[in-house]
């Protein structure tokens, strides 16, 4: 049983999904004033799915904060209009209880997160045709919200759980790219962190040189309201107050040409470390993304089970470990779990990788 990234267990580096890069600005629209606290949430969920895995299902609010860089009362506040009760028509707070109801700030950001549709892409390979697949699903992000009230003598505790769809599984797996978490606070400041996102996506991509021809979404990804009266300062701007300050967490050059289209100005990327590709790192990081969503699936399966929320790392590794427990369910998951990634049918996974499975469930740390 492993968790953690290979290459990059000890860093702050993880895989996030691409579709931050690719439809954060339909996201936008979607969470509206929440997307920022959404997408936090859905970075600290993948963080806890490569780096703490034991944590992976459960929000304290006060982990949360110091992880994304928050403060705690203000993410406890009253929404000013929460989304449950606009999009339901369920009145005001007093209106509702306490169990029915997202309240906070911080709730009201995890409700949208289940209750909205967004699009996400996804990829897939049909070896037997020779295709790849590009498909956008919309679906949720979380599928399932708990607010689990402790009530003390002086004060009540609360906590969340949650639930993620298998699309945003997958994607964790398969579909992604990787940019540090430490950074998502000052970038976020800065109002960099999706230009930051878009532009670590094509590094990843190991782009060596990358033409963009589409200026105004350069300029909605940097923040910047398109002037088509004064487009040359909008240009400016871009290059000066956003691609060169991004220029400080990755490394690359850029140069503005000429394009043909509606603003007539497109960029040119040079991405000086992906001139040499390291091809033979591709493997591992594949490897340990597989592991990663079989352990996810397995401690998701482990939660129901037992009926649990707090997850003991000493219990679950008896019960993984243990062929008296579970054992078929377990390698059930595992073969259902490979078939999902690569594509096949339960019956080949549970042929091909008949043996990688025994393998996996008999590692020690």
């Amino acid at each position: 049983m492993e968790t953690g990234n290979i290459q990059l267990k000890n860093s702050n580096v993880i895989r996030i999904d691409k579709n931050f890069s690719e439809n954060s600005l339909d996201w936008l629209k979607v969470f509206g004033q929440d997307a920022n606290l959404c997408f936090d949430i859905i970075l600290y969920v993948s963080n806890d799915t490569q780096k703490d895995i034991f944590n992976f299902g459960k929000i304290d609010l006060t982990r949360f904060s110091k992880t994304m860089g928050y403060s705690k009362n203000n993410l406890q506040a009253k929404a000013v209009i929460p989304a449950q009760t606009e999009l339901e028509n369920k009145g005001t707070f007093n209106a509702l209880e306490r169990s029915k109801k997202f309240i906070t700030v911080f709730e009201n950001a995890l409700y949208k997160l289940g209750r909205f549709n967004i699009p996400v892409t996804s990829i897939s390979y049909d070896r037997e045709k020779g295709e790849q697949i590009l498909t956008t699903n919309f679906i949720q992000i979380i599928k399932e919200i708990k607010i689990h009230v402790l009530s003390e003598k002086v004060h009540s505790k609360i906590f969340y759980s949650y639930t993620t769809s298998e699309e945003f599984d997958y994607n964790l797996s398969r579909y992604f790219f990787f940019a540090d978490l430490q950074l998502v606070k000052e970038l976020r400041d800065k109002n960099l962190l999706l230009l930051y996102f878009y532009l670590k996506n094509i590094e990843n991509g190991k782009h060596h040189q990358f033409i963009e021809r589409d200026f105004e979404k350069l300029c909605l990804f940097a923040g910047i309201k398109m002037s088509q009266e004064n487009i040359k300062y909008t240009k400016k701007n871009l290059q000066v107050r956003k691609l060169s300050k991004v220029k400080d967490y990755i490394n690359f050059d850029y140069e503005p040409i000429n394009v043909s289209g509606k603003w007539k100005y497109g960029f040119s990327f040079i991405f000086k470390n992906n001139k040499e590709n390291i091809e033979n790192q591709d493997f591992e990081v594949i490897a340990q993304a597989d592991r990663d969503f079989i352990d996810l699936k397995l401690l998701k399966y482990y939660k129901r089970r037992y009926k649990i929320t707090d997850v003991d790392m000493e219990s679950y590794k008896i019960w993984f470990f243990n062929k008296d427990l579970d054992y078929e369910n377990k390698k059930d998951i595992y073969f259902k779990a490979m078939a999902d990634l690569y594509k096949i049918t339960k019956e080949k996974a549970s042929t091909r990788f008949f043996k990688r499975a025994d393998e996996f469930f008999n590692k020690t740390k």
